[in-house]
């Protein structure tokens, strides 16, 4: 059989097996690095939680199961697993 030079594996290039998973994005490092550059930029983030509500102010100090939050008036800490998203202004 003769093999053909423009035959490609479905799902990747030449340096992914087939059949490897993609990590989640939570476990690349952006989420992390994304939280740390708007903190540091003072950008203003609105934390849409699980329940339906959403609080908006800029970040502060964040682990990877605690999200600080400053408002206007208060510092509020919620827990990562109640957010569903970060919506950056």
């Amino acid at each position: 059989m003769a093999k053909h030079s423009n035959f490609r594996r479905r799902g990747g290039g030449p340096d992914r097996r087939p059949g490897r998973r993609v990590p989640p994005p939570d476990h690349t490092g952006q989420y992390r690095g994304y939280l740390a550059a708007c903190r540091e930029s003072e950008t203003p983030v609105t934390l849409h939680l699980a329940d339906g509500t959403s609080c908006t102010g800029t970040l502060g100090p964040c682990d990877e199961n605690v999200i600080s939050l400053r408002t206007e008036g208060a510092t509020l800490q919620v827990q990562s697993s109640a957010v569903r998203y970060i919506e950056g202004r």
